[in-house]
Protein backbone atom coordinates (compact mmCIF):
# COMPACT_ATOMS: atom_id res chain seq x y z
CA UNK A 1 0.00 0.00 0.00
CA UNK A 2 2.58 2.35 1.12
CA UNK A 3 4.56 1.26 -1.87
CA UNK A 4 1.80 2.37 -4.24
CA UNK A 5 1.45 5.48 -2.52
CA UNK A 6 5.24 6.82 -3.13
CA UNK A 7 4.74 5.13 -6.64
CA UNK A 8 1.53 7.83 -7.12
CA UNK A 9 3.27 10.78 -5.33
CA UNK A 10 6.62 10.39 -7.71
CA UNK A 11 4.56 10.54 -10.89
CA UNK A 12 2.76 13.44 -9.63
CA UNK A 13 5.95 15.05 -9.08
CA UNK A 14 7.02 13.86 -12.10
CA UNK A 15 4.20 15.04 -14.01
CA UNK A 16 4.49 19.07 -11.95
CA UNK A 17 8.14 19.00 -13.11
CA UNK A 18 7.17 18.09 -16.29
CA UNK A 19 4.53 20.78 -16.94
CA UNK A 20 6.69 23.50 -14.99
CA UNK A 21 9.51 22.99 -18.06
CA UNK A 22 6.74 23.71 -21.01
CA UNK A 23 7.92 26.65 -23.01
CA UNK A 24 5.05 29.42 -22.97
CA UNK A 25 5.19 29.93 -27.17
CA UNK A 26 2.59 32.47 -29.01
CA UNK A 27 1.41 31.45 -32.48
CA UNK A 28 3.27 33.25 -35.08
CA UNK A 29 1.89 36.95 -36.51
CA UNK A 30 -0.70 36.18 -38.75
CA UNK A 31 -1.30 32.65 -38.18
CA UNK A 32 -5.03 33.30 -37.05
CA UNK A 33 -6.33 35.38 -39.62
CA UNK A 34 -5.00 32.86 -42.28
CA UNK A 35 -5.84 29.32 -40.41
CA UNK A 36 -9.33 28.52 -41.03
CA UNK A 37 -11.59 28.97 -44.70
CA UNK A 38 -15.15 28.86 -43.93
CA UNK A 39 -17.68 27.60 -46.08
CA UNK A 40 -19.62 31.09 -46.17
CA UNK A 41 -23.91 30.93 -45.36
CA UNK A 42 -26.43 31.43 -48.27
CA UNK A 43 -27.30 34.34 -49.58
CA UNK A 44 -30.68 33.88 -48.36
CA UNK A 45 -29.71 33.87 -44.78
CA UNK A 46 -27.98 35.97 -42.34
CA UNK A 47 -26.31 35.17 -39.20
CA UNK A 48 -28.25 37.15 -36.22
CA UNK A 49 -26.64 35.59 -33.11
CA UNK A 50 -23.78 33.18 -31.85
CA UNK A 51 -24.31 31.98 -28.29
CA UNK A 52 -21.09 30.57 -26.97
CA UNK A 53 -20.16 28.61 -23.84
CA UNK A 54 -15.92 28.07 -23.34
CA UNK A 55 -13.86 26.90 -20.13
CA UNK A 56 -11.27 28.84 -19.09
CA UNK A 57 -7.67 28.45 -20.39
CA UNK A 58 -3.98 27.04 -18.34
CA UNK A 59 -4.12 27.52 -15.07
CA UNK A 60 -1.94 26.96 -12.17
CA UNK A 61 -2.32 23.55 -10.06
CA UNK A 62 -5.31 24.02 -7.71
CA UNK A 63 -4.06 21.80 -4.77
CA UNK A 64 -1.27 23.65 -2.26
CA UNK A 65 -0.35 20.18 -0.85
CA UNK A 66 -0.89 16.47 -1.49
CA UNK A 67 -2.32 15.93 2.28
CA UNK A 68 -0.20 16.72 5.64
CA UNK A 69 3.37 14.44 4.29
CA UNK A 70 3.61 16.51 1.27
CA UNK A 71 2.69 20.60 3.01
CA UNK A 72 2.96 24.09 0.66
CA UNK A 73 6.37 24.37 -0.64
CA UNK A 74 7.78 27.89 -1.12
CA UNK A 75 9.79 26.63 -4.42
CA UNK A 76 6.47 25.78 -6.06
CA UNK A 77 4.27 28.80 -5.04
CA UNK A 78 7.15 31.17 -6.14
CA UNK A 79 7.47 28.91 -9.40
CA UNK A 80 3.75 29.17 -10.19
CA UNK A 81 3.80 33.34 -9.59
CA UNK A 82 6.36 33.24 -12.27
CA UNK A 83 3.98 32.13 -14.58
CA UNK A 84 1.01 34.12 -14.32
CA UNK A 85 -0.05 37.45 -16.33
CA UNK A 86 2.40 40.44 -15.99
CA UNK A 87 0.75 44.16 -14.96
CA UNK A 88 0.29 44.69 -18.82
CA UNK A 89 -1.97 41.58 -19.55
CA UNK A 90 -3.87 42.51 -16.44
CA UNK A 91 -4.17 45.83 -17.65
CA UNK A 92 -5.29 44.36 -21.06
CA UNK A 93 -8.04 42.33 -19.73
CA UNK A 94 -9.85 45.52 -18.05
CA UNK A 95 -9.48 47.15 -21.57
CA UNK A 96 -11.86 44.37 -22.99
CA UNK A 97 -14.46 44.08 -20.32
CA UNK A 98 -16.22 45.04 -17.16
CA UNK A 99 -16.59 43.42 -13.96
CA UNK A 100 -19.56 43.64 -12.69
CA UNK A 101 -21.42 42.21 -9.37
CA UNK A 102 -25.04 41.14 -10.58
CA UNK A 103 -26.03 42.85 -7.52
CA UNK A 104 -24.19 46.34 -7.38
CA UNK A 105 -23.61 46.46 -11.32
CA UNK A 106 -20.56 47.95 -10.47
CA UNK A 107 -16.89 47.18 -8.98
CA UNK A 108 -14.89 49.46 -6.72
CA UNK A 109 -12.39 51.41 -9.05
CA UNK A 110 -11.01 53.35 -6.13
CA UNK A 111 -8.33 50.09 -6.38
CA UNK A 112 -4.91 51.60 -6.26
CA UNK A 113 -3.61 48.22 -7.36
CA UNK A 114 -4.20 46.40 -10.58
CA UNK A 115 -4.68 43.05 -8.96
CA UNK A 116 -7.10 44.28 -6.79
CA UNK A 117 -9.28 44.99 -9.72
CA UNK A 118 -8.60 41.49 -11.39
CA UNK A 119 -8.65 38.98 -9.13
CA UNK A 120 -12.03 39.62 -7.24
CA UNK A 121 -13.16 35.96 -7.27
CA UNK A 122 -14.48 34.18 -4.23
CA UNK A 123 -11.13 31.93 -4.76
CA UNK A 124 -8.90 34.92 -4.92
CA UNK A 125 -7.46 34.38 -1.56
CA UNK A 126 -5.64 31.25 -2.86
CA UNK A 127 -3.54 33.16 -5.05
CA UNK A 128 -1.64 31.88 -7.38
CA UNK A 129 -3.15 28.45 -6.73
CA UNK A 130 -5.92 27.50 -9.77
CA UNK A 131 -5.64 30.84 -11.48
CA UNK A 132 -4.96 31.54 -14.79
CA UNK A 133 -1.11 31.44 -16.43
CA UNK A 134 0.12 34.00 -18.81
CA UNK A 135 -0.49 31.01 -21.29
CA UNK A 136 -3.98 30.64 -20.35
CA UNK A 137 -4.55 34.19 -21.18
CA UNK A 138 -2.92 34.20 -24.33
CA UNK A 139 -4.73 30.78 -25.31
CA UNK A 140 -7.92 33.20 -24.86
CA UNK A 141 -6.90 36.14 -27.01
CA UNK A 142 -6.09 33.66 -29.59
CA UNK A 143 -9.40 32.05 -28.96
CA UNK A 144 -11.22 35.79 -29.07
CA UNK A 145 -9.11 36.18 -32.72
CA UNK A 146 -10.35 32.97 -34.27
CA UNK A 147 -14.20 34.04 -33.29
CA UNK A 148 -13.74 37.53 -34.57
CA UNK A 149 -12.11 35.89 -37.66
CA UNK A 150 -15.07 33.12 -38.67
CA UNK A 151 -17.70 35.23 -37.43
CA UNK A 152 -17.09 38.99 -37.87
CA UNK A 153 -14.73 38.93 -40.92
CA UNK A 154 -15.97 35.69 -42.64
CA UNK A 155 -19.81 34.91 -41.40
CA UNK A 156 -20.73 38.67 -41.50
CA UNK A 157 -22.15 38.99 -38.20
CA UNK A 158 -23.47 42.14 -37.91
CA UNK A 159 -25.26 42.66 -34.56
CA UNK A 160 -21.77 43.70 -32.59
CA UNK A 161 -21.76 47.38 -32.76
CA UNK A 162 -19.64 50.17 -31.43
CA UNK A 163 -21.69 49.69 -28.44
CA UNK A 164 -20.74 46.57 -27.26
CA UNK A 165 -22.61 46.76 -23.74
CA UNK A 166 -25.67 46.03 -25.49
CA UNK A 167 -24.67 43.75 -28.42
CA UNK A 168 -22.67 41.50 -26.01
CA UNK A 169 -23.89 39.50 -22.96
CA UNK A 170 -21.30 37.68 -20.71
CA UNK A 171 -22.22 35.56 -17.58
CA UNK A 172 -18.82 33.89 -15.28
CA UNK A 173 -18.78 31.53 -12.50
CA UNK A 174 -17.30 34.02 -9.39
CA UNK A 175 -13.79 32.53 -10.28
CA UNK A 176 -10.93 34.61 -10.91
CA UNK A 177 -9.75 32.48 -14.07
CA UNK A 178 -13.19 32.08 -15.56
CA UNK A 179 -13.74 35.97 -15.45
CA UNK A 180 -10.11 36.40 -16.52
CA UNK A 181 -10.57 34.10 -19.50
CA UNK A 182 -13.54 36.46 -20.83
CA UNK A 183 -12.01 39.01 -20.29
CA UNK A 184 -8.93 37.90 -22.88
CA UNK A 185 -11.32 36.32 -25.02
CA UNK A 186 -12.75 39.68 -25.42
CA UNK A 187 -9.62 41.28 -25.87
CA UNK A 188 -9.43 39.65 -28.64
CA UNK A 189 -12.55 39.32 -30.45
CA UNK A 190 -13.09 42.98 -29.92
CA UNK A 191 -9.50 43.53 -31.45
CA UNK A 192 -8.80 46.02 -28.54
CA UNK A 193 -4.91 45.88 -29.25
CA UNK A 194 -5.80 47.12 -33.02
CA UNK A 195 -8.66 49.44 -32.49
CA UNK A 196 -9.14 52.93 -30.72
CA UNK A 197 -9.63 51.74 -26.96
CA UNK A 198 -12.98 51.91 -26.55
CA UNK A 199 -15.27 54.17 -23.82
CA UNK A 200 -15.32 52.12 -20.76
CA UNK A 201 -18.79 52.49 -20.32
CA UNK A 202 -19.59 50.78 -23.89
CA UNK A 203 -17.56 47.82 -23.16
CA UNK A 204 -19.15 44.56 -22.37
CA UNK A 205 -20.33 43.61 -18.93
CA UNK A 206 -19.03 40.45 -17.61
CA UNK A 207 -21.71 39.76 -14.43
CA UNK A 208 -21.17 36.94 -11.36
CA UNK A 209 -23.06 35.94 -8.92
CA UNK A 210 -22.32 35.41 -4.89
CA UNK A 211 -21.63 31.62 -4.31
CA UNK A 212 -25.06 31.07 -2.43
CA UNK A 213 -26.76 32.46 -5.75
CA UNK A 214 -24.60 30.75 -8.12
CA UNK A 215 -26.76 28.78 -10.55
CA UNK A 216 -24.08 27.52 -13.27
CA UNK A 217 -22.80 24.89 -10.80
CA UNK A 218 -24.06 22.64 -8.48
CA UNK A 219 -20.52 22.17 -6.20
CA UNK A 220 -21.71 26.66 -5.04
CA UNK A 221 -24.50 25.17 -3.40
CA UNK A 222 -26.61 27.21 -5.24
CA UNK A 223 -29.82 26.60 -6.79
CA UNK A 224 -28.81 24.51 -10.04
CA UNK A 225 -30.48 24.20 -12.92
Amino acid sequence: MNGNFRKVVKAVLVISQFAFSWKHEQPPPGSVRNAYKYTPIPSSLQLRQVILIHRHGDRSQISQNLGTNFPVQLEITEKWKSLLPNKDMLNAMLSAARLVDSDTDYIDSSCSDIKDKVYIGRDREKFPYGQLTDLGAHQLITVGQQLRNRYLENLQLDSLKDDFSSSVICRSTNICRTMQSICCLLYGLLDVENNKKPNKLHLPKISYRAKPDETMYSEAGGPCI
